[in-house]
């Protein structure tokens, strides 16, 4: 690199590339309300998990639904619909999912309190 000469970029960019994203974003601007869809049901999901009781989690909610007979005093699933022992692993997943369904749970009272007391 010596003497004081121009510095040149070259860039090169595919036309194909270009057209995807305009329109892509056409069709954003045009009204793709399927995702708000989602949105939509997605927190209906959430609200209607809220309203399941902490004990009940594993025998209502659809995707646990008819997979546990047998629950310890919390609620946790103990045997699977087998009557076997439900294994170390799962058991740790369950547990996890237990306790973010707890969080949620103390969440959502925290915030109708707030709301309550706004009233």
């Amino acid at each position: 690199m010596g003497g004081g000469g121009k510095v040149v970029f070259n860039s090169v960019v595919g036309l194909r590339e270009d057209v995807k994203k305009e329109t892509k974003k056409e069709g954003d601007k045009k009204g793709g309300g399927g995702s708000s869809d989602a949105i939509r049901e997605k927190q209906a999901k959430q609200k209607a998990r809220l309203a399941i009781p902490l004990d009940q989690f594993f025998i209502k909610v659809d995707d646990y639904a008819g997979m546990f007979s047998k629950f310890d005093d919390k609620g946790i699933p103990t045997h699977d619909a087998a009557g076997e022992e439900v294994k170390k692993n799962p058991l740790k997943k369950l547990m996890k999912d237990h306790a973010k369904h707890e969080k949620a749970l103390a969440s959502a009272s925290k915030v109708a309190a707030a709301a309550a007391a706004k009233a």
